[in-house]
């Protein structure tokens, strides 16, 4: 399992939000599967509710509340259900309610991401990747879908591939970074990519590589003990006895007030 770091609500839950502005359509609130006018932009009234998913049943009760309105949409409340689930990281849950969102608008498209992490931290990683790659048919510049890819691709084996899907998502994400004034925006998904990265690199082994993309991880999210972490060693291995010592003081210092982190699951 991968090392923690942004909340989920940090992290997937933004990127649920950002499926609230994409055009979309339709209205239908039958418990029949749809094959048209499914409608991609998170309706109105579970914009709200999607941002409290970690208030747990509050939330699930608002869901039951909207249930009952005019127009409803049914697969669209299954998938808000999934991610108060996926907070509490009850991944069983979540993914029973993200495919019922799927089977109700399979062309329904935000479901596919939160099912690859709810699949990866259940062991299933071929039903992870299946689900990431699903997800990137529909939302190709998503770079929190091409990490998830590149996380159960590391694990299975498959370094190549998760290479290429660590560069994509640092791309990806680094390109709504450089749209934000303050370029604060997707820098803490584009440290963390970093940060896998450089596990694939270490794992060639490649310790510049490594290291430089630790470097830049910690420059854009110092607050992230890992990273230091990661960087101290890889400075040892490379005979920086000073670079890594300081590196381990920043570790040491960032995790003696570290909070307890909930799981990785943009």
């Amino acid at each position: 399992m991968p090392a923690a770091f942004s909340t989920l609500l940090d992290s997937s839950l933004r990127v649920a939000l950002g499926v609230a502005v994409l055009a979309g359509c339709g209205h239908d609130a039958s418990d029949a599967p749809l094959t048209a006018m499914v409608r991609q932009s998170l309706d109105e009234p579970l914009r709200p509710v999607l941002a409290r998913a970690s208030e747990g049943d509050a939330a699930r009760a608002l869901v039951e509340e909207y249930r009952k309105q005019p127009g409803a949409l049914a697969y669209q409340a299954e998938f808000v259900l999934g991610c108060t689930y996926q907070q509490e990281k009850n991944y069983s849950a979540a993914k029973e309610h993200f495919e019922r969102a799927l089977l109700l608008a399979p062309s329904y498209s935000a479901p596919w991401h939160f099912l690859g992490f709810a699949n990866y931290y259940l062991g299933d990683l071929p039903g992870a990747h299946h689900a990431f790659e699903e997800h990137l048919k529909a939302s190709p510049d998503e770079g929190e879908s091409w990490f998830g890819l590149g996380i159960t691709d590391f694990d299975l084996g498959r370094l190549t591939e998760a290479e290429q899907d660590f560069r994509n998502a640092i791309q990806r994400n680094d390109a709504l970074r450089q749209q934000d004034p303050q370029h604060r925006a997707r820098a803490r998904e584009v440290s963390k990519a970093r940060v896998r990265l450089a596990d694939v690199l270490l794992a060639k082994p490649d310790l510049d590589g490594a290291r430089s993309q630790l470097e830049q991880a910690a420059q854009l999210w110092p607050e992230q003990a890992e990273t230091w972490f990661k960087l101290s060693q890889v400075r040892a291995q490379q005979g920086d006895a000073a670079g890594a010592a300081q590196a381990q003081q920043t570790y040491l210092g960032l995790k003696a007030k570290q909070a307890p982190t909930r799981g990785e699951g943009s």
